[in-house]
């Protein structure tokens, strides 16, 4: 696998209409494998190729850990690399980092929680097997598969912003949780777990590492006899161990916008990490709260574009205020929580060029900053 892909849950999320409470959809819903779906769609990770069926509605939810779009859970064979690159990426970006944004201070160095974007979160391993950053106004959190598993982390510039971040990540907690108050590091913490038994738990980790900064680490067990609230505490505390806040990265976004409606402005920014980088960026127009990212088009091969619309000649497909595009090897979308205009949305989506430039070091900053 070589994606963490908010964009699975993101996209689930901004499909409804309202929000969304796991507890009351779960009153009809008992059986096991439901519950169990219910803690790991939150962390479920994907190639890219079933990140965007799962966007189109062509995929519902994936178990933990569960695949790509290839056997190994990488991107199919032939996927297309960056602009100008050729057909297909011969030698692909190797890291899994965002570039590092120069110059910006660091937590506790005058840093803060979604300053300008960035991102100020990581994990010590060199090359965890998949990560992804999201970046709003005073949170931020990375979705990541390490060695000791895999897990949401989250920081923010208070709890009330660590909320706000679960909110964005998509995940629901459900069931009154079991309350313990370990330490991480020396640092006093709140540790707090839920589950049925015989099923599937969820539990987070909730504690400040550096003054003023808020962090959480997320994460759901499965049902093993042989596991319990003390292993499951020093689990995710060996989780919360593996991060670092020393560093800062800025949000490199793989596209250009050549026009935004009057008082667009951005809400969040992400970037999935891992060979094929890629990015999306999520901007507010009035009521109106959608997404924007660019793809490989092999990667929804699957469920190709269906022009039905056009905008100054560029033919688009338009369905219930999503647009979709090829724009050479690459596909672009536009997904909506809350549409636009459907002139407004075929306007944007026809001026979004991938960008031409080696990636991700030489891709442009957040748009519209």
């Amino acid at each position: 696998m070589n994606h963490v892909d908010e964009s699975i849950t993101a996209a689930m999320r901004d499909r409804a209409t309202g929000p969304v409470h796991v507890e009351e959809l779960l009153g009809s819903a008992r059986s096991r494998g439901q519950r169990r779906r219910t803690v790991q769609r939150t962390l479920a990770a994907a190639g890219v190729g079933a990140a965007i069926l799962a966007v189109l509605g062509a995929v519902a939810v994936l178990p933990l850990g569960g695949g790509g779009s290839g056997a190994d859970g990488n991107a199919p064979a032939g996927v297309a690399g960056p602009p100008g690159s050729g057909t297909a990426a011969a030698t692909p970006y190797d890291g899994v980092r965002p570039p590092a944004a120069t110059g910006a201070p660091a937590l506790g160095q005058g840093g803060r929680p979604g300053q300008d974007h960035n991102f100020h979160l990581d994990v010590t391993e060199a090359k965890p097997q998949n990560i992804s950053w999201r970046s709003g106004p005073t949170w931020e959190y990375i979705n990541t598969e390490t060695a000791a598993g895999h897990f949401i982390a989250s920081i923010g510039d208070s709890e009330a912003s660590l909320d706000l971040a679960r909110a964005a990540d998509g995940s629901e907690l459900y069931g009154t949780p079991t309350i313990r108050h370990p330490t991480v590091d020396g640092k006093p913490a709140t540790y707090a777990t839920s589950g049925l038994p015989g099923e599937a738990r969820w539990a987070y980790l909730r504690w400040q590492p550096i003054p003023g900064v808020w962090a959480q680490v997320l994460t759901s067990f499965a049902s093993d006899p042989g596991k319990n609230i003390d292993t499951d505490e020093a689990g995710i505390i060996e989780m919360a161990r593996l991060l670092r806040f020393d560093r800062v990265y800025r949000c490199a976004v793989n596209f250009t916008l050549g026009w935004t409606p009057p008082g667009t402005a951005v809400a969040s920014c992400g970037f999935n990490g891992g060979p094929g980088p890629s990015s999306r960026v999520y901007l507010t127009t009035g009521a109106a709260r959608y997404s924007i990212f660019v793809y490989p088009a092999a990667a929804s091969a699957a469920k190709p574009v269906q022009p039905n619309a056009e905008y100054a000649g560029t033919a688009m497909e338009l369905r219930e205020g999503r647009v979709r595009r090829i724009a050479g090897d690459w596909e672009v979308m536009l997904d909506p929580q809350v549409p636009l205009a459907d002139n407004d949305a075929l306007r944007l989506a026809a001026g979004v060029q991938p960008v031409e430039a080696p990636y991700p070091a030489g891709w442009p900053g957040v748009p519209l900053h």
